[in-house]
């Protein structure tokens, strides 16, 4: 998720989350990252 932000692929950390989870559905994501991607990439 954190290389679809960075690369500008992705606007949001919610939707990079959708864009990993079509490409993987099966895929978990922990609030925690998500926390850590928020602080990473919004907190610029």
């Amino acid at each position: 998720m954190g290389v679809l932000l960075e690369l500008g692929l992705a606007k949001t950390i919610e939707q990079a989350e959708s864009m990993v989870k079509d490409i993987r559905p099966e895929i978990a994501i922990h609030p925690e990252f998500k926390r850590d991607l928020q602080k990473i990439f919004i907190g610029r």
